[in-house]
């Protein structure tokens, strides 16, 4: 046995000089490299194999066969432009996924943002029948305007901010595999072989020797193996990167792209769906709401001679019911408000992008497009919207338009029940 392995040390004093003299005189002691000692007394300690300082042999065969380690090399290049090409690809394709993600939550929220900033009340105050809110456009008079029609159940509610009603979390891009530093093999092997040697040379006992290889189970490496030892540098200074990059393609970026960011555009889109309807159907609702239509003749007393009287503040629907800061606006004011704000005529199709709004009247369930009236003011370009023209019930077109509006404190009627709406007016006193 021992013969056996002295041969197997010989032999690999032979091929790396590692090993630099054995005493002829005394066969008791053994030269060896300081590096290759040390590196075997560790292995043994830990119980572990040791095959040597395989980076010396393999210089030893690189010298010997240089056309072998062309191949090597093409081989080491080849994998890793191919892991390079993979990265490039996957970098790509994760923007792609990202700009499908921007241009979901790129959309126009100009029309949403103008109902919750722009119609708010700026504020809201406590009424007979409730709250009521006003906007303050800046007018010359100082009249405060309602924000809805007269006669509707909440006629002040503020609308979410979108940012919490979203709630939702962009999904997070996967980091990709860093690419190790391009690799020239000839160097890497002639500097690992010389840090294998460094160090020169200790005398150790030959039995002591013996013991230690045993302990590692050592083995010289030969050409039989040079193959696998070469692949495991391979693996070792590439660190697998091509089979990292290649699993990277096939499961985080498949994933972010096919089920995170798709499953996120979805989110997205349902969230400011439901947000923009909500905002129409609940939050802001009562902006185009109508409100109730009133009767002059059911509140009061009217002359039937001559069909007018006499307007005092008691008679007036919107001071009975709100309060006495509050009134039914007069031509003077209405004027003033069409003089110094910009009028357009718009439907709810562009007021929200909300589509048709659902009614109820009656105890009927129907559905019609309200148009109206956008008012902005000209010196703080707050806005007013005042619902009116026409809608259609479900089997009847209802004029919508018509608001009271006082003259001189005379309301003049043809009709003893006219119904017409009113958008009351704030003045604090």
């Amino acid at each position: 046995m021992k013969k056996q392995l002295l041969k197997k040390v010989l032999f690999y004093v032979f091929l790396s000089m590692l090993f630099v003299a054995c005493s002829e005189a005394d066969e008791q002691t053994v030269y060896v490299s300081k590096g290759f000692w040390e590196r075997a007394q560790n292995a043994a300690s830990k119980g572990l194999n040791y095959n040597g300082d395989v980076y010396t042999f393999i210089k030893n065969e690189m010298d010997n066969n240089p056309a072998v380690f062309d191949a090597y090399q093409k081989s080491f290049d080849e994998s890793y432009n191919n892991a390079a090409n993979i990265l490039e690809t996957c970098a790509k394709r994760l923007d792609e996924a990202e700009a499908k993600i921007e241009a979901a939550t790129d959309v126009d929220f100009e029309s949403v943002q103008k109902v919750v900033n722009g119609y708010k009340p700026d504020a809201v105050v406590e009424t007979n029948i409730g709250t009521c809110g006003y906007i303050d456009l800046g007018l010359p008079s100082g009249t405060l305007w309602a924000t809805a029609n007269l006669g509707i159940q909440q006629m002040s509610k503020v609308g979410n901010n979108f940012s919490e009603y979203l709630n939702l979390q962009k999904p997070v891009r996967p980091e990709s595999p860093k690419l190790p530093e391009a690799i020239n093999i000839r160097e890497y092997i002639v500097r690992k072989s010389a840090e294998e040697i460094e160090g020169g040379c200790v005398e150790i006992p030959y039995k002591e020797f013996v013991a230690t290889l045993e302990k590692v189970n050592y083995e010289a490496p030969s050409v039989e193996n040079l193959d696998k030892l070469i692949w495991a540098i391979k693996d070792e200074l590439l660190d697998n990167i091509e089979n990292k990059a290649i699993n990277f393609r096939d499961h985080q970026v498949f994933d972010y792209e096919r089920r995170d960011a798709v499953k996120y555009v979805e989110e997205f889109n349902k969230a400011f769906n439901r947000y923009n309807f909500d905002i129409l159907t609940h939050d802001f609702s009562y902006l185009l709401d109508l409100g109730t239509p009133y009767s002059w003749g059911t509140n009061f007393v009217m002359d039937d001679k001559s069909g007018s009287t006499t307007f005092s503040a008691s008679e007036d629907w919107v001071t009975v019911l709100l309060g006495s800061n509050w009134s039914t606006p007069t031509k003077e004011q209405v004027e003033e408000l069409l003089q110094y704000c910009e009028l357009t005529n718009v439907s709810n199709d562009n007021f929200a992008k909300g589509g048709s709004i659902t009614y109820e009247s009656n105890n009927q369930l129907s559905t019609g497009k309200i148009q109206g009236y956008e008012l902005k003011s000209k010196f703080n370009g707050k806005t007013l919207f005042i619902p009116g023209d026409y809608y259609y019930m479900i089997n009847e077109r209802v004029d919508a338009g018509k608001y009271y509006v006082l003259q001189k404190k005379i309301i003049t009627v043809q009709d003893r029940n006219p119904q017409f709406r009113i958008r009351p007016v704030y003045k604090s006193k």
